[in-house]
């Protein structure tokens, strides 16, 4: 819905120029476009009474959203939803950007999330959502990484910029104050061992390194279904329990 909402605004000035009755109109529209894509993949998704309910929840959860991108500072959205393909260690993907801002200097990189989200997941050893740190590396001047939180009652942005004031909420990397605190002195470094840190983890998924190596210990395995034919914790004890690692 927020890719069908920007392409008809180029950025914050369209947004504020915007008359009540024209955003509704725009996000009823939005709305009506994306249950339209979803119901093309699956016809039986959506119906009657339960589309009623959801274009009204998206209406009512963008139109919050729309409140916060029109307090940021000035920004012209570049790109929705674009395919890119991305090399590291001799792995080339093709990921998809949720969008790409033009800002005060550079550029932004925004991943929209509707739960909870952290930035320390781009961060430390084996990053859990690479996605954004490969974007900030693929040579397009980018100063900015964040997730767009669209969650009802905690909208706003989490992430890291290169300098203060370019997206609201977003900090220096020296702010850090997760479990990786002290880690990176500045962006410089940031996007100096996030490019190292890619770099290892392509290098081994091309050699084909499968080591059964959980990043958490029992953190990890929690999450996996395959417990019977799997004799990690036969090992030890990882020293971890559930509940022990809490991030910023």
């Amino acid at each position: 819905m927020l890719a069908e909402v920007w392409k008809a605004m180029d950025g914050r000035a369209a947004l504020q120029a915007l008359s009540a009755d024209a955003r509704r109109e725009l996000l009823v529209k939005s709305a009506d476009a994306a249950i339209a894509r979803v119901k093309r993949r699956r016809a039986d998704a959506l119906s009657g009474r339960f589309e009623q309910l959801e274009r009204a929840r998206l209406v009512r959860l963008v139109d919050e959203w729309l409140d916060v991108e029109a307090a940021r500072p000035d920004f012209t959205v570049l790109a929705t939803e674009t395919k890119h393909a991305l090399t590291f260690g001799g792995v080339t993907v093709e990921a998809r950007l949720d969008r790409m801002d033009a800002v005060a200097q550079g550029r932004a990189v925004i991943d929209y999330k509707t739960g909870e989200c952290a930035t320390s997941s781009w961060l430390g050893e084996r990053p859990d959502e690479p996605q954004l740190p490969m974007y900030a590396l693929a040579g397009m001047d980018v100063s900015v990484v964040a997730f767009g939180q669209v969650k009802a009652g905690k909208m706003g942005f989490k992430g890291f910029a290169r300098e203060e004031g370019l997206v609201p909420d977003t900090k220096l990397i020296q702010d850090d104050r997760s479990r990786h605190r002290g880690q990176y002195k500045d962006w410089q470094e940031l996007q100096q061992k996030w490019r190292e840190e890619l770099e290892r983890i392509g290098h081994g998924f091309a050699e084909g390194d499968a080591r059964v190596d959980p990043k958490r210990g029992p953190l990890t395995c929690e999450l996996c279904d395959q417990h019977t034919f799997c004799r990690i914790a036969e090992k030890g004890s990882f020293g971890v329990r559930k509940g022990d690692e809490t991030d910023e």
